[in-house]
């Protein structure tokens, strides 16, 4: 999956969970702890979150890996390698010590 791609993916991600949570950018913003025009770049697709605030908003908002992966027409093997990307970010974050496991 190209690094467009993966923008996109995590632009429509935030956007569909801040909607659902009922979130102004700002609010979402504090909760992260990141400013509102970080939120908005995300959205836009602009830039993407570093690993460490993806996991930390993964682990806000109850998502997984799984919830990045297009789930319309994207073939699968592009999938796989977007889990195996965000599977590696969480193995080297956890030997770090930034991240535990569970």
């Amino acid at each position: 999956m190209t690094t467009e791609k993966i923008k996109k993916r995590i632009s429509e991600v935030l956007k569909r969970i801040r909607k659902e949570e009922k979130l102004t950018q700002r609010q979402m913003a504090e909760v992260i702890g990141v400013s509102k025009d970080a939120i908005c770049s995300w959205e836009l697709g602009r830039n993407q979150p570093s690993g460490v605030v993806l996991l930390e908003i993964m682990a806000r908002f109850n998502l997984d890996r799984n919830d990045f992966v297009d789930d319309s027409s994207e073939k699968n093997t592009e999938n796989e390698k977007l889990k195996d990307k965000v599977s590696k970010m969480e193995k080297a974050l956890i030997n770090k010590g930034i991240l535990t496991a569970g």
